[in-house]
């Protein structure tokens, strides 16, 4: 083996393990692999597939990135190092400006103290869009650890795979692995049929139908999303997930919460930087970061934990049984009374509904027709049995 090496300079202020922890999501993550000092990933090259390692010299302020690749017996030429550069400028963002972010975030006590805590980390965006597709599906109404358990075992088992001594490597699959596969086989993995069938399709699509989804780029968001919304088992959600992860679409905040997407609005164009915080966020409070990842910055004590911090940047209010309750409808507002919370999947009358935890919804009894209905916490208001807004029901920006 040929072990090749190079130096690019990221814009500042760049943290290689911050953005890597936000590219990967899970510690077992086998595509995207970080051992606390360097970034390893096996990608498709002119020369065939090679697996690259990146580790970072330097602060934040001053970053230099050294890039080894590992192309058998073959010397590092120039188109070999353009593709490796390319990719890499996709995967890890070294190359996007966000600095304007800070001062925005400053403004806000809970976002300024996660913008100073995860200073440097740069928005990582997956090796194509054909990734992206296939995790949101993946990805979708499962926890974070089964996606990315499911996509590794694809990756294991169908991925291409590079042997250096007695460690092998994987890659993400690539469309002309997947179109080769039965919905049978995924079954097997773990995928639901619906998932299997709709990520065959697309591959499908891809191989056999000439369907470029790097071309989304451009379009609009607008145009992008229902271009993806036509794609089988791709919803709205999974559309913006592509945006933001895909496409590189910082401004997009994945999900199909309404009145979280209408209190992100403050945050344009950033929106999925947010969304990367509250994830590192998550991540830390779950003991995957380091201890010496991030220290606690002043403006933090208010905030003792992920579930409240969230509230406050997303100002999702919280709720309990036998509060009185507003919403808008067609019909104009609407008043209930909460009869019980949910906090995982339950059906009711004809559909699912899919709530956990993190994110309650709501039975609520109506005052004028005894109807019930389920509703997030962000479409409510919390209101005096008069009918006003009840004081302090939705958190203020401080």
């Amino acid at each position: 083996m040929r072990l090749d090496s190079f130096v690019l300079e990221p814009l500042s202020p760049f943290r290689l393990d911050l953005t890597v922890w936000t590219l990967r999501r899970r510690p077992d993550n086998v595509v995207d692999r970080w051992d606390g000092h360097t970034y390893r990933r096996v990608l498709p090259l002119p020369v065939g597939f090679a697996e690259v390692s990146v580790t970072q010299s330097g602060p934040p302020e001053t970053p230099r990135l050294r890039l080894r690749v590992t192309v058998g017996t073959v010397a590092l030429c120039h188109e070999v190092q353009q593709s490796v550069t390319t990719t890499l400028e996709r995967l890890l963002g070294f190359r996007t400006d966000v600095a304007a972010f800070y001062p925005l975030a400053s403004r806000d006590t809970a976002l300024g103290a996660l913008a100073q805590r995860f200073r440097g980390m740069k928005p990582p965006r997956f090796a194509t869009v054909f990734e992206s597709v296939i995790t949101a599906i993946a990805s979708q109404q499962v926890i974070r650890t089964v996606g990315v358990l499911l996509l590794n075992r694809l990756a294991v088992n169908y991925g291409a795979k590079v042997h250096e001594g007695d460690v092998t490597a994987y890659a993400f699959l690539r469309a002309e692995d997947l179109v080769m596969l039965h919905p049978t086989h995924l079954r097997q993995l773990g995928f639901s049929r619906q998932k299997g069938r709709a990520m065959i399709e697309l591959a499908r699509s891809i191989t056999e139908n000439g369907v470029n989804l790097e071309g989304l780029a451009d379009l609009p968001d607008k145009e992008a999303i229902e271009c993806l919304c036509n794609l089988r088992g791709v919803g709205r959600w999974s559309a913006e997930y592509v945006l933001l992860r895909g496409l590189g679409r910082i401004h997009v905040f994945p999900g199909d919460d309404v009145g979280a997407r209408k209190n992100l609005e403050r945050w344009r164009p950033y929106g999925g930087l947010v969304y990367f915080h509250l994830l590192l966020d998550r991540l830390e409070e779950a003991g995957f970061l380091a201890a010496e990842t991030s220290q606690p910055q002043t403006g933090w004590d208010g905030y003792a934990d992920t579930k409240h911090l969230q509230e406050a940047i997303l100002m999702k209010p919280e709720f309990k049984i036998g509060d009185h309750v507003s919403r808008n409808s067609e019909a104009g507002h609407v008043h209930g009374t909460i009869k019980k919370k949910v906090t995982s999947a339950i059906k009711f009358k004809t559909y699912t509904v899919r709530a956990s935890k993190e994110e309650p919804q709501y039975l609520i009894k109506s005052d004028k027709t005894d109807h019930m209905a389920m509703h997030k916490g962000a479409v409510l208001t919390k209101i005096s049995k008069t009918g006003s807004p009840h004081q302090g029901s939705n958190p203020k920006k401080k």
